[in-house]
């Protein structure tokens, strides 16, 4: 048996539908904790990585980490069904690659504003 022993504790993880979200989502549920699993879109690969945790209370929720509100609510629902988190893995982020070039500084602005939004 591991030492690490998570039972009882809630763990929040963003960008939980893929990639390392998905694995630590699945590696803390193996260690008894229970999982909020954040998405941003896509709702299918988030019901597959839910399975992965195997059975207790994990549960999904949709939000669009870069609109502050849509943050607010998500912690809000998170606090509403558990009363409570435990451990925060902020592992959601964006990369939207765009030349920067002097023609297309607007779109680079706009691009580095979500990024920022997204990954802090």
């Amino acid at each position: 048996m591991s030492s690490l022993d998570l039972t009882g504790k809630v763990a929040l993880v963003t960008g939980a539908s893929r990639g390392i979200g998905r694995a630590t989502a699945a590696k803390l549920a193996a260690h008894g904790a229970t999982v909020a699993m954040a998405y941003g879109h896509n709702e299918a690969a988030a019901r597959a990585a839910l399975i992965g945790c195997g059975p207790g209370d994990h549960g999904l929720f949709a939000a669009d980490l870069a609109d502050p509100a849509a943050v607010e609510q998500l912690a809000r629902a998170v606090l509403e069904r558990y009363g409570r988190v435990d451990i925060l893995v902020h592992n959601a982020a964006v990369f939207e690659p765009t030349p920067f070039d002097g023609e297309r500084l607007d779109a680079w602005r706009s691009g580095w504003a979500r990024v920022m939004q997204v990954n802090l």
